[in-house]
This record gives structure tokens, C-alpha cells and sequence, in this order.
């Protein structure tokens, strides 16, 4: 193997949804391997049961939101822009890492997420959270 191609002759079996896929791919194979796609699952949004439309029209009433993975961010903003041109200015927004967060402040928006350790319990302990008494969380 050379330095420039450290997974040179290597194959690799790419399982994630395909527009997940293709940027791992593209990078995979740029560092030498070659790599096969079946992806075995396929995400797509749901339309929306009557009490997620209530609460994407009511999203004003709520101060704290929570997106829990990229596809649950994308698909999520796109269902809120429905009823909300202008997302709510006053909405903390919380996401359990990066990746999430970055969809979220594409769109511009304000996010908090822990600095180390992508978990639920490392989330929980943002200051922003020690005291929700009296907050409404989405």
C-alpha cells in the first residue's frame, strides 16, 4: 500500500441509503478502495398524522426543539417551512452533534450541542439544560 492510496485494493460493501452513500463512497475510493453500493435502507419522509401537523402549526408555542439525526433535521425544516416562512426567532434548538447541527445552521439557525461525546447523556448536560421547568420541548 502507498501512502497516497492507504486503501489501495481494498473492497468495501457500502450499506447506507444512497444519498448518504455517495459522499463515503466518493471519499472511499479517493483513498485507493473500491467500493460497492447496496444500500439497504431507503429514508423518505411520511406525511404527516394530525398531531405532527398540530405541532409544526404550533411551533411557535414551543421553546426548546430537538433534532435527532441529519434526516430527522432535513426532513423536519422542510415540513415546518410549510407553516412557517420565518422560523420562530425565540426556538433553542439542540441537536446531539455536529453533523446534525450543520444541517440546521445551513438554514441559518442557531443550534447547541456538546463539544465531546455525540450521546444523549452528554446533551442532557448542556447549561442551556439543567433547568427546563416550565419549558415546552419538541
Amino acid at each position: 500500500m502507498s501512502a497516497s492510496a492507504p486503501l489501495s485494493g481494498t473492497a468495501i460493501w457500502l450499506t447506507r441509503p444512497a444519498t448518504q452513500g455517495k459522499f463515503l463512497a466518493q471519499t472511499l475510493e479517493a483513498l485507493g478502495a473500491r467500493v460497492l453500493q447496496l444500500p439497504m435502507l431507503q429514508i423518505r419522509p411520511l406525511i404527516p398524522l394530525q398531531d405532527c401537523k398540530r405541532k409544526l402549526k404550533n411551533l411557535d408555542q414551543y421553546d426548546l426543539v430537538f433534532y435527532i439525526s441529519t434526516n430527522a433535521a432535513m426532513i423536519g425544516l422542510d415540513a415546518i417551512s410549510q407553516w412557517w416562512p420565518q422560523y420562530p426567532p425565540h426556538i433553542q434548538n439542540f441537536t446531539v452533534g455536529p453533523g446534525t447541527a450543520a444541517v440546521l445552521q445551513a438554514q441559518g439557525l442557531v443550534v447547541s450541542y456538546p463539544d465531546t461525546g455525540m450521546s444523549s447523556e452528554a446533551l442532557l448536560a448542556l447549561p442551556q439544560l439543567q433547568d427546563p421547568a416550565g419549558k415546552k420541548v419538541l
